[in-house]
């Protein structure tokens, strides 16, 4: 296993939603399992992931959706 962070420095300002799908726990006796997780992120974070030996990771990142304000 190995870990990984990646910075999202590369980001503009604002809030964003990571959808994360990376190795499971169980992946050195089940290859094929998958977590999937979302994640509130900005540009001053960083993800961080713990991958299988020869395993990897999906992330989809998009504009977190704005809040309506009150009147």
């Amino acid at each position: 296993a190995r870990e990984l962070d990646l910075p999202l420095s590369f980001l503009g300002p604002g809030r964003y939603t990571a959808r994360v799908w990376k190795d499971a726990t169980d992946t050195e006796t089940q290859p094929n399992h998958l977590l999937t997780e979302t994640l509130p992120v900005s540009s001053g974070n960083a993800l961080k992931l713990q991958l299988a030996l020869d395993g990897g990771f999906v992330a989809q990142i998009a504009a977190a959706p704005s809040m309506p304000r009150k009147a």
